[in-house]
């Protein structure tokens, strides 16, 4: 499962290279001013070509909502509006990650290098895993659906609408998978430095009954028993330590990119969602109607039309998905933290026998924890964790129902 993961992220980095969004090749990545400047240069040739694409499409959006006068406009609008946002914020999100190019070659390479030192701490949660392949594999299944309906529009211009609204979205859900994976293997070496600082503190009073020692022990006899406690407690420390500069530098090298991708993401679920959910009720109906009046062609037609809205409630569901899951992961950090910190208080409060350089060490490592709090950046203040999980729900409710408000199908 490991190496499955580590393909998909090093096919997420590529796709990123090809696109233009990072300055750095091979695996573990590596930057280089060279590699930078045909960055630079693929990042200028994508934004004309899409510029070419989106003002083409947007042209034949236009005409087509301005030749139809009915009730498919509203939508149609919705889909263009979110059309227009997802090139856009492409654009700005290039120019977020190329900037941080060489902060993430070093975050890829120490993550990678962590994993390879501590090889328990690889993936601990397999259900995380499937998810995050499954996530992978929604890509494939977004191109080849959006390839089907081009074929199947049988125009020109609708051929250049799909390829121009499947490059943002490809884009931007691959560069997310890689925020992903950095996430996910940030939390698996909290994990696995929780499960020793348990152990840890689980064992200490039996080392210390075991090396229990006499009235008047030599200087020598005590510094030897009382080291090797103490030395795996520091290195648990300072392997913490290392967790939260990753963290820290995962903030201010996504945080612009998480900014953009999920505004993108929820004006896109929203439009995908409310699309799926009107057009759904607007079919069935017709449906309905057309049997009740046995219409049987009317009624086996809208039920093949189906497919349109039932493909946008799901791209609409799958979107809002990816974002619940990133919050899961998030307050699971959150848990793991707080779990390190619980250990260390129970061990000093049951046994306040210890020696000094061990409660000095425990206290230490709980000042750590509550002065350098670990939490993946949102949307500045909003962090990923569960709070920021209802906030997102709550959103998406709330604009449907705006959007519902406004729109001449649900009358109907």
């Amino acid at each position: 499962m490991w190496r499955v993961l580590e393909v998909h992220w090093r096919f997420a980095l590529l796709w990123m290279r090809l696109n233009g969004m990072v300055g750095c090749t091979g695996w573990p990545p590596r930057w280089s001013k060279a590699r930078m400047r045909r960055s630079c240069a693929t990042m200028f040739l994508v934004t004309i070509v899409r510029a070419a694409l989106c003002t083409t499409s947007v042209r034949f959006v236009w005409q087509s909502l301005n030749d139809a006068h009915d009730e498919s406009n509203y939508r149609n609008s919705l889909f263009m509006a979110d059309f227009f946002s997802k090139n856009v914020g492409m654009t700005l999100a290039q120019l977020a990650m190329l900037r941080h190019s060489r902060r993430l070659s070093l975050l890829v390479r120490a993550l990678l290098l962590q994993s390879y030192s501590f090889p328990d701490s690889r993936r601990k949660c397999a259900a995380r895993s499937v998810v995050i392949l499954l996530f992978g594999a929604f890509s494939m299944v977004y191109t080849f659906v959006s390839v089907k309906f081009m074929i199947c529009g049988g125009s020109w211009n609708g051929a250049v609408f799909f390829i121009a609204d499947l490059i943002p979205v490809l884009a931007l859900s691959i560069s997310q998978d890689s925020f992903i994976h950095v996430v996910c293997a940030s939390v698996d070496f909290m994990t696995s430095i929780a499960d020793g600082v348990q152990e840890h503190m689980n064992a200490l009073p039996h080392a210390y009954a075991r090396t229990a020692t006499p009235r008047n022990p030599a200087p020598a006899a005590c510094g030897q028993q009382d080291d090797s406690p103490v030395q795996g407690l520091r290195t648990l420390r300072m392997r913490y330590q290392c967790v939260q500069d990753a963290v820290h530098l995962t903030n201010c090298l996504y945080g612009p990119y998480n900014v953009l991708s999920n505004t993108i993401t929820m004006i896109e679920s929203v439009v995908c969602l409310y699309a799926g959910m009107a057009g759904n009720i607007g079919r069935y109906a017709q449906v309905m109607r057309s049997l009740k009046e046995i219409y049987w062609g009317i009624a086996l037609d809208s039920c093949l039309d189906f497919q349109e809205e039932i493909w946008n409630l799901t791209l609409g569901i799958a979107l809002t998905t990816k974002i619940l899951f990133i919050c899961v992961i998030g307050e699971e950090m959150h848990a793991e933290s707080s779990r390190i910190r619980t250990a260390l208080q129970t061990a000093i409060a049951h046994h306040p026998d210890h020696n000094l350089q061990m409660k000095a060490e425990i206290i230490r490592f709980i000042h750590q924890t509550q002065m350098q709090e670990i939490k993946f950046v949102a949307v500045d203040p909003c962090y990923y964790d569960l709070s920021t999980f209802k906030k997102v729900i709550a959103s998406i409710l709330t604009y449907i129902v705006v959007l519902a408000q406004f729109s001449p199908l649900f009358p109907h």
